[in-house]
Parts: structure tokens; C-alpha cells; sequence
């Protein structure tokens, strides 16, 4: 029996987080299950429980060898009563160490000799474990299953003391699925037992779910009970963050309901304050518990090290793998609490001037969120492409899955911030140009075949009639295609994915086309029964489809709002093999033929190569420049709006590439400043911050066009040649 695989650094880190970050499930067996025929165990089983949640390897590694002694002894003195008793315990054991893997391995195990000598009393607690263990993996349907199954064994077979944990568990299941009057009932169990068999008060954050639920039943006068409860519970004024947050998050939702807003947009205020300092306390807890972790891996790496010298550069690629996986992580995490407050995020919409304040730090969130993913991952993208110029066949290939794994991550960030956008900003405006329709989706197609995968075939055709230039939204188009076909090419092997564009309507009068966008695939099909829920967020279809085929459940959500922007509907048709998705869009005609450039029109022309990069980030400063000394330009490096003006001042630049968000003067104001001295000295924003979310200060600053970070060469060269090179 193995406590953690030291291959699945990854894997923990991964349950880790979700352990805190799901609905938090009560599990307080910290006296374990007691042995049948052996109490002296009961002592050990403790020691071990100790041993392994030290910092120190000698005795981690002493407490699995203990757990191993006492399994091997059972099963030799076939003593399969206080076996399963034992397996129970060793699931509770890795359950609070969160490594679920082992979790469900131990549960498994149990049921396996419950089944041959049953065991009616155990059974119950088994049935708990599995369902607070399915909740933290995001199946509730089997989390809720199981519970109802440990309700039943518990309340026939286990004195009434012992069913603690089982009535709060069924209270946040019941939150999750807001069900009010069950919050209330097995909630209000709770805290009597609580009271009864332990003289002491149950957690604020019990309480704060019992006032939740009495609110949405308009009973306004409980939930203020409930708040006055909580005040003079001696754990609150401990000021965890957790129960502060749930206790002001409850007050502004009490306030609203009687309509007193401007209270409840300072209660919000104090709710998002206490969620941040409980979001960076969790992610401290996080690094602490990785360091045994790490001893663990950097001993083997030195074993390694030790047999073949060569194997080290693989193995910075692991860990570079490994880190890009945590950024995935962190992704999730943070989509997870802004899509948690999308109920203040609404409120701030439809409330007056006074709580305005509140969507300024919604949307500096949003900005923060985007600034901090899309900094480091510029940072590794750069380095890719410098790494490729120089480095072998095999060191490229090595180079090339990473930058495969970058894109993955890029693609998905990009995702959950527009998701965030469309979202959060009801208001959200098209923003159509002139563009080569047929040009656009033969180079996504183009960029689709130089990663084709599972030896498929992809194939474009579309109707000649179709004009060349249309008026369109190049980036919603482009982002509902590319989800499109990348989930035709996910789920489907040996097959072909067709991309049809066709001509539906043309109206010489009003000069449009109706065209629609067919994508055919030959994969796994569309269940009938699903069709409607494969756009909810995060639905998979299944466990066995999402661990074989990957994928963040995002994609179809983000393309159903995205259409529904361009007032247009995904249809599906499907079969037992292969699937047909299609929209259509009504398209404005360009008189002009001509190939439309995205730039705008240069106003000067520089007769040097000089540019100025704005950017506070040390890293950037160096890989931008890189990259366009190796272009030929002469680069300029300001490590803040403030320098930036002294330098415009005393320098010709053909061109500014500007960070937004930087300490002394950030980008916005360092524009409309330089903007006032040089006002045809053309600026372009390389930032992280996101576009729509700050659309009116770009145009307010006259900022010429945005390159959002992570670089991308191709776009950086072409914008830099456009305004510096006559």
C-alpha cells in the first residue's frame, strides 16, 4: 500500500485544490472507526495518521510501512470484520490528505469484503465516504446516491449520535441543488445533535447556509435570527475568512430582499474583501502541503541524476509540464468564484451611480485575471519561438509538445475570459469590419491540418457565389469556429471532418447574403438525450467520455452565447456515427472586391527603426526584444508611463508598444499623455488586459490597435512592418 505515488505530483496538487474549492463537505472522524476484535489498534492507526501528515520524509515513509504491517496481519488472521473496518479508516486517512485516487481505491476494497461478510453498521459510513468523495469530484448525481444509501444504513443501524456528519453532508448537498426546505431540515438536525450529544454550537457556516435558505423562502425575519445567532458564536469571532465572507455575502442578500441598496452594495463590498483574503489563504495551504511532495520528488530526481546525466533535460520538460497543468488549475479557480458572484456582478448592473464602484472592481478583477495568465504564458511562448530558431531536430520536437500544450492552455484561458465577458456585460456590442470570408476560415482551416491528430482528414468546400469581402465580427466568428472544429477533430479517430460554407439567400436589393456554416464530422455522435445539455457549463456527457477525449466542458457554452450575440442558433443533427453542426448568419456585402487589410492607415512614415517598448515585466522587456532586434528594429525599453514620456520627449520612435497595467503611471494614462506631445506617433497595446472589458479607454487614448498577450510572432512582425517600414 503506497500513501502517494511519487509520479502523481500532478494528480494531488490537482485534488488538492479541488478538495478546498468544491462545496466543503463535513468529515470529522478524527477518532476513526473502532476496531471489533483488535482496540489496541485503534492507538495505532492514530500514530500512523500522525506520521504520515508530518513535513518530515523519515517519518512519512515510517507511517505507510505501519499501515502495510497491520493490512498484512488482518488478512493473514482472516479477521475480515476489522479489515473492512481498517480499509474504512485508510480512505478517511487519504481523504483528508486529499488524494481522492486513493480515497476510492480503499472504499473499493472495503466493499468488496462488505459483500462477502456483510456488515450493516460499517456499511453506512462506507455509503458517506463514497458520497462526499463523488461531490469532490464534481459528480453529484452518484454523490447524492450514496447519501441517500448511508441515510438509510445509518438511521436503522447506528445510535442517532453517530449520524453528525451525515445531516450536514445532506445540507449541502441540498444547497447545491437549492433545496430550500431540506437546507433547513437536516441542517436544523444537525445543530441540535450537535448541541445534544456535544454541548457545543455547530460552525458559522452551517448556521449561514440555514439563513441562506430561509431567505429564498421569504422568510426574512429567520435568516436575521440566524445573523444574530452566528454574531454570538464564540468561532466567528474568530474571523475566519470563510464564515466573514459567507456572514456579509448573507447581510447584502438579506438587504437587497428589503430593498435597502446602497447597505447592501457595502456589504458586498466587505464580502468580496474576505473572499480574496480566504482565496489566498487556501492557496497558501496549498504550497504548504506540497513540500512534502517535493522532498519526495527531488530525491528521486537525484537518484535519477545519478544513473544517466542525459535524462535531466527531459526532465525540466516534465516539470514545465507540470506547471503548465497547475496553470490550467488556477484558470478553473478563479472562472470558478467570478461565475460564484455572478448574482453581485447582476446586482451592480441594475443599481444606481452608488454602487457603480462595484462593477469598477468586478471588472478590475476580470483585468487582474487576464493580466496575470497572460503574462507568464507570453513569457513561455516567446521562449519557444527563440528556443526553435536554434535547437536541434529532437530538442525541436521536444520544443514542439510543449508549445502544443501552450496553445491548449492559451486556448483555454482565452475561453473562460470571454465566457466572463459574455457573461458578465449584457450590453456587449459587435464589433463588424470588413473582411475575405473564404480567406479567413482557409487559413483556420490551414492552422487546423498543421496539428491534424487520431489520422484524420479535414477538407474545406464552399459555394463560388459567396461574395469575397462581407461585414462581420472577425473574432466572435473566428472563436465559434475554431470550438467547432477543434471538438470535431477531438471526437473523432480515422475519420474526416468537412467544412462546407453555403449560400442560402441573396438579396441584390439590400445587399446581403444569408450563408451558413456546415461542419460534418465522422466521430462519436451526439446522444439525443444530451443534445440540450452539451451546452451547460463544464457538461462532458460523461465520466468515461471526459477522461478518454479531455476537454474543459467550456467550449460549446462559450459558442452558444457567442451566436446567440450574433442573433443566430447552433443546430445539431447526429447519428450513431458522426455528427452535423450547423448556424447560419445574415451578411452585409462590401461594394469593393478588394482584400481588405485589418490595419488602420498609417498617418506617418519613419525613416528609422526605432521603437519604444513600454513594459515593466523584466522578462517581456527581454523576449520582445529579441524578437524585433532580430526583425532589424532598434529597440527602446520604459519600465513605466512615466519614463515612457521622457523618453518620447527626447527620442523619434516610429512606433510605442504599451503595457497596460504597470505601477508609477499605468498605459492608458501614459497614452493620452504622448498622445498630447506626438500625436501622430501611432501606439499599439501589448497587454494581457482584456479588450472588451476596457474598449472605451483604448478608444478614449487613441491606442491604434491591441496585441493581447501571449505574443503572437506572426501578429507582432506585421504590425511593427506596417507602421515602421515604408
Amino acid at each position: 500500500m503506497i500513501f502517494f505515488r511519487k509520479n502523481t505530483a500532478f494528480q494531488k496538487a490537482t485534488l488538492f485544490v479541488v478538495f478546498f474549492f468544491c462545496v466543503q463537505f463535513l468529515y470529522s472522524k478524527e477518532n476513526f472507526f473502532k476496531f471489533y476484535n483488535h482496540p489496541e489498534y485503534d492507538n495505532v492507526l492514530h500514530e500512523c495518521d500522525s506520521l504520515i501528515k508530518t513535513k518530515k520524509l523519515d517519518e512519512y515513509e515510517l507511517g505507510l510501512e505501519k499501515l502495510n504491517t497491520l493490512e498484512k496481519t488482518l488478512i493473514n488472521q482472516k479477521d475480515f470484520k476489522d479489515l473492512g473496518v481498517l480499509y474504512l479508516n485508510i480512505s478517511s486517512i487519504y481523504y483528508t490528505s486529499s488524494d481522492l485516487v486513493s480515497t476510492f481505491k480503499y472504499l473499493d476494497k472495503g466493499m468488496l469484503v462488505l459483500k462477502k461478510h456483510p456488515n450493516n453498521e460499517i456499511m453506512g459510513f462506507y455509503c458517506e465516504n463514497y458520497g462526499v468523495s463523488y461531490s469532490l469530484i464534481g459528480n453529484h448525481k452518484k454523490a447524492k446516491e450514496y447519501l441517500l444509501k448511508s441515510k438509510y444504513f445509518l438511521e436503522k443501524y447506528v445510535p442517532v449520535g453517530s449520524r453528525l456528519d451525515l445531516y450536514y453532508n445532506l445540507c449541502m448537498t441540498s444547497s447545491r441543488e437549492k433545496d430550500w426546505e431540506n437546507i433547513i431540515k437536516y441542517g436544523n438536525l444537525h445543530v441540535s445533535l450537535n448541541e445534544k450529544y456535544f454541548n457545543v454550537p455547530s460552525h458559522p457556516n452551517l448556521f449561514l447556509v440555514i439563513g441562506k435558505a430561509y431567505l429564498n423562502l421569504n422568510k426574512i425575519d429567520e435568516a436575521k435570527k440566524i445573523l444574530r445567532r452566528v454574531e454570538n458564536l464564540s468561532q466567528f469571532k474568530k474571523n475566519e475568512n470563510k464564515a466573514l465572507f459567507n456572514y456579509y455575502e448573507l447581510l447584502a442578500d438579506v438587504a437587497t430582499a428589503e430593498k435597502k441598496h446602497e447597505e447592501a452594495g457595502k456589504y458586498y463590498k466587505k464580502a468580496l474583501k474576505y473572499r480574496d483574503d480566504f482565496n489566498r489563504e487556501i492557496f497558501d495551504k496549498f504550497k504548504n502541503s506540497t513540500q512534502l511532495e517535493n522532498q519526495a520528488l527531488q530525491s528521486n530526481f537525484q537518484l535519477e541524476r545519478e544513473k544517466a546525466n542525459s535524462q535531466f533535460k527531459n526532465s525540466i520538460l516534465i516539470y514545465l509540464l507540470i506547471s503548465l497543468g497547475l496553470l490550467i488549475l488556477l484558470v478553473f479557480l478563479q472562472f470558478r468564484y467570478t461565475k460564484d458572484k455572478t448574482k453581485t456582478n447582476e446586482l451592480l448592473n441594475k443599481k444606481n451611480e452608488q454602487l457603480n464602484e462595484l462593477l469598477a472592481i468586478k471588472n478590475k478583477f476580470l483585468n487582474t485575471i487576464a493580466h496575470d495568465l497572460r503574462t507568464p504564458l507570453n513569457a513561455i511562448t516567446s521562449i519557444l519561438y527563440l528556443f526553435k530558431e536554434k535547437y536541434n531536430k529532437i530538442e525541436k520536437e521536444n520544443l514542439t509538445i510543449l508549445e502544443h500544450s501552450t496553445d491548449q492552455l492559451i486556448n483555454l484561458s482565452n475561453n473562460i475570459i470571454e465566457y466572463n465577458v459574455l457573461s458578465n456585460n449584457k450590453d456587449l456590442a459587435l464589433k463588424p469590419t470588413k473582411n475575405n470570408l473564404i480567406e479567413l476560415i482557409t487559413n483556420i482551416v490551414t492552422s487546423f491540418k498543421k496539428d491534424i491528430s487520431n489520422n484524420n482528414e479535414i477538407y474545406f468546400d464552399y459555394d463560388k457565389r459567396i461574395e469575397n469581402v462581407l461585414w462581420f465580427d472577425k473574432s466572435r466568428l473566428t472563436q465559434v469556429l475554431n470550438n467547432l472544429i477543434d471538438n470535431a477533430i477531438k471526437f473523432t479517430e480515422n475519420g474526416r471532418i468537412t467544412i462546407k460554407i453555403i449560400l442560402l439567400d441573396s438579396n441584390s436589393e439590400n445587399d446581403f447574403q444569408t450563408i451558413r456554416f456546415h461542419i460534418e464530422d465522422e466521430g462519436i455522435g451526439i446522444d439525443d438525450k444530451i443534445k440540450e445539455e452539451i451546452f451547460e457549463l463544464f457538461f462532458q456527457g460523461s465520466d468515461e467520455i471526459s477522461i478518454k477525449y479531455g476537454g474543459s466542458g467550456i467550449g460549446l457554452s462559450l459558442v452558444k452565447k457567442t451566436l446567440d450575440l450574433l442573433k443566430s442558433k447552433l443546430h445539431i443533427e447526429s447519428k450513431p456515427v458522426g455528427t452535423i453542426l450547423y448556424f447560419d448568419l445574415k451578411l452585409k456585402v462590401v461594394e469593393s472586391t478588394k482584400v481588405i487589410r485589418n490595419f488602420v492607415k498609417k498617418d506617418i512614415l519613419c525613416d528609422k527603426y526605432n521603437i519604444l517598448v513600454v513594459e515593466d515585466n523584466k522578462i517581456n522587456q527581454i523576449l520582445v526584444q529579441k524578437i524585433l532586434v532580430s526583425k532589424g528594429f532598434n529597440v527602446d525599453i520604459a519600465e513605466n508611463g512615466l519614463q515612457a514620456i521622457e523618453k518620447v520627449k527626447l527620442n523619434d520612435y516610429c512606433l510605442v508598444l504599451m503595457d497596460i497595467m504597470m505601477p508609477i503611471m499605468d498605459g492608458f494614462e501614459a497614452s493620452e499623455e504622448i498622445g498630447k506631445l506626438k500625436p501622430d506617433l501611432p501606439i499599439v497595446a501589448l497587454t494581457a488586459v482584456s479588450e472588451e472589458l476596457n474598449k472605451e479607454k483604448f478608444e478614449k487614448v487613441h491606442i491604434r490597435k491591441v496585441l493581447n498577450k501571449p505574443i503572437n510572432v506572426d501578429d507582432l512582425s506585421n504590425t511593427v512592418n506596417f507602421y515602421c517600414v515604408a
